[in-house]
């Protein structure tokens, strides 16, 4: 597995976790779509936007 899809796959699961966590303490229920949106918003994030930063960082340097 690629360093890139590594940390892809751990930002899904923490976003998951996060939201999970939001949704019990402001609503007290288990809001799946919040859920399964912040998944996918943190693997995008993850694979996609991060990289990006982190090359625009290193050329800056």
């Amino acid at each position: 597995m690629s360093r890139r899809l590594k940390r892809a796959l751990q930002y899904s699961l923490m976003f998951a976790v996060m939201m999970t966590i939001v949704g019990f303490v402001l609503g007290g229920e288990f809001y799946w779509q919040g859920v399964i949106g912040s998944t996918l918003g943190g693997f995008i994030s993850g694979y996609f936007i991060y990289p990006y930063f982190e090359r625009k960082k290193d050329k800056a340097m």
